[in-house]
């Protein structure tokens, strides 16, 4: 497969999405019948986006994999081990998502292999590792986006946390103060995580006594409230208190290594990460939680989560820059008669069309035309191309090499 080609995407429907977002973006019914929450574009085995292609629709993995090379390019082929290393996802957040981490790869292989042995299905609710792989991720915002993203400086926490009175908070408090280090952050996490039900709820409500009455001074409370209105009986609602709490505007992103925990709160966003569907829990959620699982694989050194903005490398590109070998993300602003072209040397890309309209055209194929919602996939193989029209697109790839992130 060496030519451009549209692709037809899954949604996922989850409790926490919207009725509206992803309809309105596809020109389909609104509102939906049920929440819809992630729209997936790229290769994972579960859910992989399917490509016409001689006259059929195949899975975009199936294709890959009979010539990895001509699709995702001579250098992403080696160094993936002939696999799309990124899932492309659209995320539509009504309500908050459960406070999460994903593996390493270490972690990931160990884990994939356990569940493996145990034979836990590959579907069912309790199984944490779907696949061996690690999963860096980043959210870039299509309108303004709230997250919780990696612990806050121990200082930070003990200010937040020692504003709050009572005996059953203040006696799990105490060893914390007495050792504000990471090793103490993770016994002091561990320890409220792990609580007995009885000793959970005390808790809990001396939390809630202060947060309600500071709720309309301090977003930090007023995240606790919001959540524990979600989740009343919770100990994850405390998530805020110990996380940087981020508000993200319009093509702003953050990038998360494994291993640190988030979740992400409210808006719709761009989600790109490395080809994984691993994820353990820990709170606000229905869904299987493994705490003791979780705090396994986390890192609690403290971080100052960096908002990463876009930086222009054309007259009509700018790239979100992050640490990742997986994935790349950049934003295409096609306006006044100015068009994109591609490099001659690139790998393999997706891309979706968010705003607008236009036309594709490469030199072994008919010209494409595109429209809001729209998304495809351009083998390494498939020629330089350009894209002209009215539209604002944002496109996946894998960088060229190591340390070229454009």
């Amino acid at each position: 497969m060496n030519k451009i080609s549209f692709l037809k995407n899954s949604i996922q429907e989850y409790p926490w999405g919207s009725p509206t977002i992803l309809p309105k973006l596809l020109g389909r019914k609104i509102p939906a019948s049920k929440p819809q929450a992630e729209l997936w574009m790229g290769a994972h085995p579960r859910l992989p986006s399917e490509v016409l292609f001689q006259d059929r629709h195949f899975p975009l993995n199936e294709l890959i994999h009979r010539n990895p090379k001509v699709i995702l390019g001579k250098t992403a082929a080696r160094q993936f081990k002939g696999e799309l290393p990124f899932l492309f996802k659209l995320l539509a957040v009504n309500q908050p998502l459960s406070l999460q981490a994903h593996p390493d790869r270490r972690q990931a292989r160990q884990g994939y292999h356990r569940e493996v042995m145990n034979r836990i299905p590959l579907h069912a609710e309790n199984r944490n590792f779907k696949d061996p792989n690690s999963k860096p991720e980043m959210i870039c915002a299509l309108t303004p986006f709230w997250i919780l993203c990696g612990f806050r400086p121990v200082k930070e926490i003990l200010t937040l946390m020692r504003k709050i009175q009572g005996p059953h908070h203040g006696k799990l408090l105490k060893p914390f103060c007495s050792d504000p280090s990471a090793a103490g952050l993770k016994r002091f996490f561990s320890q409220l995580m792990l609580l007995e039900d009885s000793n959970k709820l005390l808790v809990l409500s001396e939390i809630l006594s202060f947060s309600r009455k500071h709720q309309k001074n301090n977003p930090v409370f007023s995240w606790v409230m919001k959540l524990h209105r979600l989740h009343p009986q919770d100990i994850g609602i405390i998530a805020p208190l110990l996380l940087n709490v981020i508000h993200l505007k319009t093509d702003e992103a953050l990038f998360s290594p494994p291993c640190q925990l988030h979740s992400y709160l409210k808006g719709f966003g761009i989600e790109l990460m490395g080809n994984s569907d691993n994820v353990l829990r820990g709170g606000l959620t229905s869904k299987h939680l493994d705490v003791e699982g979780l705090i396994r694989i986390l890192n609690f050194s403290p971080s100052r989560v960096q908002i990463i903005r876009p930086i222009s490398i054309s007259e009509v590109e700018r790239i979100l820059p992050t640490p990742s070998l997986e994935f790349s993300l950049s934003i295409i602003t096609l306006k006044n008669g100015k068009f994109l072209k591609s490099q001659a040397s690139r790998n393999v890309e997706i891309m979706i069309c968010l705003k607008g309209d236009g036309v594709i055209q490469s030199p072994n194929q008919k010209p494409l035309t595109f429209r809001q919602g729209m998304s495809w996939v351009i083998p390494a193989s498939a020629g330089i191309y350009t894209i002209r029209g009215n539209a604002k697109i944002y496109k996946s790839t894998v960088p060229n090499k190591k340390g070229d992130r454009s």
